[in-house]
């Protein structure tokens, strides 16, 4: 007959328990976290913070960068074109792609990087674009060194 003992399974279900974490244990930090500088424009708050990645919740595209641009104006307002790009302070959204912005970097208040977490087509992918602007004119520059020359769109009124 093979009976088992009580004793080595107390033992391990109080090795168990000391090892667990107290629901009321506060949560450590990763060693590695940084909390980048805010992100502004160049000259506000010093060189540093002009170059400084945003966190996720202060991640917004500046002003000058926001609303629709199209290869044709005539196209503006509709998605016959598949250039159509719509930047929105926290999300941008191309023709068959869209998602939240992670991160910005302002170069000047005509340029800027953003990286974006995008998902079109079944799929999800990270992003860095460059839009460089001059007068109505935006240029998107992608990671490979590609353009695409958009002009802004009237704003459409409601």
């Amino acid at each position: 007959m093979n009976a088992s003992h009580p004793l080595p399974a107390a033992a391990l279900a109080c090795l168990l328990a000391a090892c667990a974490p107290t629901p009321d244990a506060p949560k450590a930090a990763p060693a590695d976290a940084a909390t980048p500088a805010p992100v502004t424009a160049a000259g506000d708050a010093g060189p540093a913070a002009a170059t400084a990645p945003a966190t996720a919740a202060t991640a917004r595209i500046p002003a000058a960068f926001l609303g629709e641009w199209n290869r044709n104006p005539a196209d503006c307002g509709s998605s016959r074109n598949d250039s159509r790009l719509i930047i929105e302070p926290d999300r941008v959204s191309y023709w068959e792609s869209s998602g939240p912005v992670t991160a910005v970097t302002v170069d000047s208040p005509t340029a800027v990087e953003v990286t974006l977490r995008l998902a079109g087509e079944g799929e999800v992918w990270i992003r860095t674009q460059r839009f460089e602007l001059q007068g109505d004119t935006l240029t998107a520059i992608g990671y490979a060194g590609g353009q695409t020359v958009r002009q802004r769109c009237p704003p459409v009124s409601r």
